[in-house]
């Protein structure tokens, strides 16, 4: 049982900028030692058959002795049973491993991953890569490659029964390991065409079960089951040429291990009569050669699974190579709320046009900001940018003089509340999502019934019909759209933070609730807190200090509430937003 006991220790692994970077692998090198310690005893007990096979032909069937029989048979038993027993060992380390391997790296991945988000799409697909690593580093490959290191043994069996038999294995291990190392080329720059083409098409269902209802509702259904038809015919075309191309090698790869116990048989008979060896050496270099070449099998066998593993794993690696980046910096003290922003720009992640150009200003704490223009105006991008979600292309943006860049980013996230214009819930109970999952928050923390309490859901969360533990998200208590923004806006205020910023926080409230969250918003303010609204509702710039219009990405006019609206034409919210500083 001390292969049992083997423990693979990731965790002291960093794991950033490489998967398993060399100078970390002190965790795995136990494990995989055991592995191959454990597989030299299985290979050697694998001959237990065989030479039981040729001790019955020889001594048994000449001496006609039961006593020799029984006694035989009982050794084999025994070293059968033990072979099962390493056997078992041997996939429960492999099994420790894959997992060990899996428990260390999803945590900086799905990290990794959602920094990646904010640009390049979600974390669904480095998740999948990570189970497909640890199903292949799970599955039969590992001791199938460890039996293979061990072929020359039974190679060398081969040869003490006759070396007609140990060249014939050095020839068909050879010509197999050629075909497949052929059937690898051949198929590698097709295969991972089809590999991209039907992860393309999973992420757009996975997109179009997510935005299923409005789909549905518009008659859109139609138009983008075609969309996603095509994208599966891609990904079906990509597979049919790779399996084009490897067919035939292949079906040579299958018709040559069917073909080595026709050659080994007829070998065998062709010695026999020959005299050169026994009836029992001939059966005996059938099983050898199963043995020998077995797990060749399983290695050709299995190299689809491992080129896909070996493209999953280059993926994960340039994902955490890119985190890498990413310097975590040291905790800074909570920031009064004093917001800089210097010479923004941001670009459009597909296009790569610029959506927000040279934006500079500047906001006190304790001030209430109101952001117009007209829609595309790069209003939201620019909130995003201010909220952390997006990294500008140029110039910065700093909180209390620190530029973004040197917060530690989850320390920062704390100071920050952010309500976004589509509000949806991570799978738990409403407390959760509120308190935003922070692992030290339980049910009686202050902070949680005070932003309850200041966002007004206090009558929300009695209707409710478990409170604070009703559970949310898509499979969650259904939720009006203004029940979300208000549930969506007493997060975004959790823990008092000092900068708060709000895309369209009126747009699913009644006329009750948007005057609460009015009065809300100078309650922040009075405490210190810098607020920022995104809005269409010229009626709303009378409850701020100051007004930002934007234009094409441009800053178009800054400055006091006052000085702005005098400039607005009266009753002409569109004219309004064609303001000349």
């Amino acid at each position: 049982m001390v292969v049992l006991s083997v423990r693979v220790n990731f965790r002291s692994s960093s794991l950033h900028g490489s998967l398993l970077p060399q100078n970390e692998l002190s965790g795995l090198r136990p494990a995989v030692a055991v592995i191959f310690f454990v597989s030299i005893f299985v290979n050697l007990l694998a001959l237990a058959p065989m030479i039981y096979l040729l001790q019955v032909h020889e001594r048994v069937f000449t001496s006609r002795s039961f006593g020799t029989l029984w006694f035989l048979t009982a050794i084999v038993i025994v070293l059968t049973l033990v072979d099962a027993a390493l056997a078992w060992m041997r996939r429960e380390t492999v099994s420790r491993v894959a997992y060990g391997f899996v428990e260390a790296a999803e945590g900086p991945v799905f990290r990794a991953a959602q920094f990646r988000n904010g640009q390049s799409g979600g974390s669904a697909r480095y998740v999948s890569d990570l189970q497909l690593i640890r199903d292949t580093l799970g599955g039969p490959l590992i001791p199938a490659f460890c039996d293979v290191l061990m072929a020359p043994l039974f190679i060398l069996v081969l040869f003490l029964i006759h070396p007609v038999f140990g060249v014939a294995g050095i020839v068909i291990i050879l010509v197999l390991g050629l075909l497949s190392v052929l059937n690898g080329a051949v198929s590698d720059k097709v295969g991972r065409k089809g590999r991209e083409a039907q992860a393309d098409a999973l992420e757009f269902s996975a997109y179009l079960t997510r935005n299923a209802e409005a789909a549905r509702a518009m008659g859109m259904l139609p138009g983008l089951t075609e969309m996603w038809k095509y994208r599966q015919e891609q990904a079906r075309r990509w597979q049919a040429a790779a399996l084009r191309r490897t067919a035939p090698i292949q079906a040579a790869m299958r018709y040559i291990r069917t073909l080595q116990i026709v050659i080994v048989t007829c070998l065998g008979a062709i010695l026999y009569i020959g005299g050169a060896i026994s009836g029992g050496m001939s059966f005996a270099a059938i099983l050898v050669m199963r043995r020998a070449v077995g797990p060749v099998e399983v290695v050709v066998d299995g190299w689809k699974k491992y080129a896909a593993s070996k493209d999953a794993f280059g993926r994960l690696e340039e994902l955490l190579a890119e985190d890498q980046t990413r310097v975590e910096a040291i905790p800074l003290p909570r920031p009064t709320g004093q917001l800089t922003v210097s010479h923004l720009t941001l670009k459009a992640p597909v296009s790569h046009d610029a959506i927000v150009r040279d934006v500079t200003f500047s906001v006190n704490a304790g001030s209430v900001l109101a952001i117009i223009g007209q829609s595309g105006a790069g209003k939201s991008s620019l909130l995003r940018a201010l909220a952390g979600v997006w990294t500008p292309n140029a110039g910065t943006v700093s909180l209390d003089g620190h530029a973004y860049g040197n917060w530690n980013q989850d320390h920062l996230g704390r100071h920050i509340g952010y309500l976004p214009q589509e509000n949806e819930f991570i799978p738990g109970s409403l407390a959760q999502n509120v308190s935003r999952f922070y692992p030290e928050v339980h049910k009686s923390d202050p902070a949680l019934f005070e932003a309850i309490k200041l966002a007004g859901i206090d009558d929300l969360v009695k209707d409710l019909p478990d409170g604070l533990n009703t559970q949310l998200g898509p499979k969650g208590h259904p939720l009006s759209g203004g029940q979300k923004q208000r549930i969506a806006f007493a997060r975004a205020i959790y823990g008092n933070p000092s900068l708060i910023l709000l895309d369209e926080p009126y747009s699913a409230l009644d006329s009750r609730s948007e005057a609460h969250l009015v009065e809300t918003l100078r309650v922040l303010a009075d405490r210190g807190a810098t607020v920022i609204i995104v809005t269409h509702k010229l009626n709303m710039l009378q409850h701020c200090d100051t007004v930002l219009v934007m234009q094409s990405g441009y800053v178009q006019a800054f400055g006091s509430r006052d000085i702005i609206m005098q400039r607005l034409p009266q009753n002409k919210p569109a004219a309004a937003l064609r303001v000349v500083n």
